[in-house]
């Protein structure tokens, strides 16, 4: 892409739609009418469309889920660049904007059309969408007539669910108006249904009143891209749980779902709000790459599908509870026996809730109640008078969903601890995770859907008097220690600068990486037990186009000169210089002959070339551009780990390390090309905070927040620990990153993350905060730990 012209186009009018819009305006789908869940896969794919391959692989992702939970995914939307083209993509390809099924640009990714997806999407009983231009009826009455065809077909012969009328193809031309109402309406005909949906496009009266939803303050959802956070937070999504609710809880509307390719931490509580709290038309609604959730999200992703499929019908009654009393944007749902509420707190410290069971949250109910919690565990909280008041806390910056009904027995739930249902469907074992702090000895009971289960094993052992007695006692294994969830270290005090500032910053610079947000995703995830996901995961990130973009500093290690590590923001913003440095780290201390980079830029000249040890003491070494050929003189006896260039190449296919004539392994090595070189003299500012590690869990982290409107690269947050300088290695907003789709808006505040293990429990640490931007000095900073992860599992199940 050469400009940002096209996103002008997409956002003109985007916040007149509502003013405009109607509640008159969906014929078939009105305030009260169930959500439909649905999955679009942009992201998953960019301007330049997928191909059979790819969403054939997606949908079989989806029916895994189907068959191994019970998931049910109402819609499988194929979005931009299928048929229609967005701007950028006929820009670079020279595609027209409409295209047809008869194009050679559809038959070559689509061979077989449609008919084998269809097919393979009504196997789990899906159904499939797809993201069109408004207009392309061009100017005469056949073109017309060609594209209305097209189009009436995907609801005759395909039964499509959903149109996704998109204006970063191009507006609806006031001449074609009666095309597209004409056609719309004889779609209607085969798939009385058809969600159609308003995203940005300009219709008369007559021709909105066919469309089913516009999009929702015109905003997307793809965390760190499109949204950030607003405030200092313990993870990436406060900016999306901090969104509102549309006016008087209007459904007819899309709110862009929940993206689930970047910054996936607490994608959960986000999913919660989208689902039960805002319960849009399309809900759940989620986009992206979901297959970069990991095993455990994978099951906890479909639960929460069924928990609403369980209510879809009533959680189209919606109100608004007290701010006062529930927090903000406290909703309830439901019907008069059954409510279900969702809460959030945006704040540092847990807040405890009262929740009223009567009829100031809806609860018409005569009978004594039952209450259960499901996010962010499941728990039974008890049965109570009509009338009374349950108190639930509400951990910081999370989410809570509790149901209360008078309608009891009918799910089976567990009395007494703590869990997650991880599968529940017809002829196979009912599964449970069990969750407890280590250490904690639990007793718990076995209530519900009265199946006549034979027996109950935990953890592979058997238990069966949950189903005889009614009750079982567990222990979770480990020792006990105290773990608090979000736990105030203090604030950071302002100080002398250190002695080598770079030091740090270095520190920082190599502790973090440039790749494509997804790949650090990929990363966190970590491996899965199930082959529909890694095939998906394969084909995203060996797709051509993935590739060519050079976004995983991969590409430099791969053996491959047909790849290459690029600075996608060169390319992408028509940069005629990159600011940022390259950085290769060994992984080890190690010596070689001389470094190649190869397929650099003809006249590309790093400026200055150095090699470190210890990041402490650097050694400028010779270097020679030649032929495309970047080549680095080292002496064999000095050992080096780390190795930094003033400037960037834009792009180099291979970095390859020689001893004594030969190439040597690469596989530990890593690099960036977005940071800046460091200047020593830059540092103006230094806080610190020295404290002992206590209560440290798994997966623990530090949060050292820094609430101010920062420059890029302006502030860098470590920890000395035993000696040891750990730098931070995730942030909020993302560190910089070479992007996939476009790269992220400024971020107001930065929160550094700096991880921790549980064997530094006890021992004594500093936290550093530096800064090159003088205009700090008033700044306040803090440092929090975070436990993400507060219990020791253990599996039931029940045959």
């Amino acid at each position: 892409m050469k400009s940002f012209s096209f996103l002008v186009l997409c956002f003109v009018g985007s916040f007149q739609i509502l003013a405009q819009y109607s509640l008159d305006s969906a014929k078939v789908f009105n305030e009260l009418s169930p959500s439909k869940a649905v999955y679009f896969d942009w992201i998953n794919r960019n301007w330049y469309g997928s191909n059979e391959k790819k969403i054939e692989a997606n949908l079989k992702f989806f029916k895994m889920l189907h068959d191994e939970y019970g998931m049910k995914l109402d819609i499988y939307l194929m979005d931009a660049g299928d048929i229609d083209q967005g701007p950028n993509c006929a820009q670079s390809f020279g595609l027209p904007a409409y295209g047809s099924l008869e194009s050679p640009h559809f038959k070559k990714r689509f061979p077989n059309g449609f008919d084998p997806l269809v097919k393979l999407a009504a196997s789990f009983g899906c159904r499939l969408g797809i993201w069109l231009g408004p207009d392309g009826y061009g100017k005469t009455e056949e073109e017309a007539l060609r594209r209305k065809e097209m189009l009436v077909s995907f609801c005759r012969d395909y039964n499509f669910a959903l149109f996704k009328f998109d204006a970063c193809c191009s507006d609806l031309s006031p001449a074609n108006q009666k095309y597209f109402i004409e056609t719309m309406q004889e779609c209607r005909i085969y798939s009385p249904d058809l969600i159609i949906l308003n995203h940005r496009i300009t219709l008369n009266e007559e021709a909105r009143k066919l469309t089913t939803t516009f999009l929702w303050e015109g905003r997307e959802t793809c965390v760190d891209v499109n949204i950030t956070n607003d405030i200092v937070a313990p993870h990436h999504r406060q900016g999306n749980l901090s969104r509102g609710l549309p006016p008087d809880l209007m459904r007819l509307t899309e709110d862009h779902g929940v993206c689930l390719s970047t910054a996936l931490d607490n994608w959960d509580d986000d999913l919660v709000l989208q689902a039960f709290n805002r319960n849009l038309i399309l809900s759940p609604e989620i986009y992206g790459s979901p297959f970069l959730l990991n095993d455990e999200m994978l099951m906890r992703m479909a639960r929460i599908y069924n928990i609403h499929r369980m209510y879809n019908d009533i959680l189209v009654n919606g109100m608004i509870l007290p701010e006062e009393e529930y927090g903000k944007y406290a909703v309830s749902r439901g019907d008069r026996s059954t409510r279900l509420l969702t809460l959030r707190n945006l704040s540092w410290q847990p807040v405890e809730v009262s929740v009223k069971l009567d009829s100031t949250i809806g609860l018409y109910a005569e009978d004594d109640v039952e209450v259960v919690q499901y996010h962010p565990t499941e728990r039974y909280l008890g049965k109570f008078k009509t009338g009374s008041v349950v108190k639930m806390t509400i951990l910081p910056f999370r989410a809570g969903l509790i149901k209360i009904s008078s309608e009891q027995g009918g799910e089976l739930v567990l009395k007494g601890v703590n869990y997650q249902v991880s599968r529940k469907v017809s002829d196979k074992p009912v599964s449970f995770i069990l969750l407890g702090r280590a250490g904690e000895k639990v007793s718990f009971s076995l209530s519900g859907d009265n199946l006549d289960y034979k027996r109950a094993l935990v953890n592979g052992n058997d238990a069966s008097s949950l189903i005889s007695n009614g009750e079982v006692s567990f222990t979770f294994p480990g020792k006990k220690k105290e773990l608090i969830y979000l736990k105030s270290l203090g604030c950071l005090q302002l100080t002398d600068i250190p002695k080598d500032p770079e030091l740090f910053f270095e520190s920082c610079f190599y502790a973090a990486d440039n790749n494509a947000l997804e790949v650090r995703e990929l990363f966190k995830s970590g491996s899965t037990r199930f082959h529909e996901v890694q095939v998906c995961r394969d084909i995203f990130f060996s797709d051509t186009i993935f590739t060519g973009m050079g976004i995983w500093d991969k590409y430099a290690f791969d053996g491959d000169l047909s790849t290459s590590f690029k600075v996608r923001r060169y390319e992408y913003l028509d940069m005629k210089e990159n600011t940022g440095s390259f950085r290769l780290d060994l992984g080890e201390i190690r010596s070689l002959d001389k470094l190649l980079f190869k397929d650099v830029p003809v006249d590309f000249n790093p400026g200055v070339v150095e090699v470190s040890e210890n990041l402490i003491s650097w050694f400028p070494l010779r270097f020679e551009c030649s032929n495309s050929m970047l080549t680095v003189t080292l002496s064999h006896e000095k050992a080096f780990r780390y190795l930094r260039m003033l400037k960037s190449p834009y792009s180099v296919a291979e970095i390859e390390g020689i001893v004594n004539g030969k190439p040597v392994s690469s596989e530990k090595w890593k690099a960036s090309n977005l940071f800046a070189f460091p200047d020593a003299n830059s540092a103006k500012l230094s806080w610190q905070y020295k404290g002992r590690l206590k209560g440290i869990g798994k997966g623990a982290k530090l949060a050292v927040t820094v609430p101010a409107k920062c420059k890029e690269g302006s502030v860098f947050a470590i920890m000395v620990i035993e000696g040891k300088i750990i730098g931070s290695n995730d942030r909020a907003p993302s560190f910089p990153y070479n992007n996939w789709e476009h790269f992220g808006i400024p971020g107001k505040n930065f929160t550094f993350y700096i991880p921790l293990t549980e064997n530094m429990e006890g021992k004594e640490m500093q936290v550093m905060l530096l800064s090159t931007d003088i205009s700090l000095k008033d700044l306040k900073p803090e440092v929090w730990l975070i436990n993400p992860d507060l219990y020791e599992k253990a599996e039931l199940i029940l045959e």
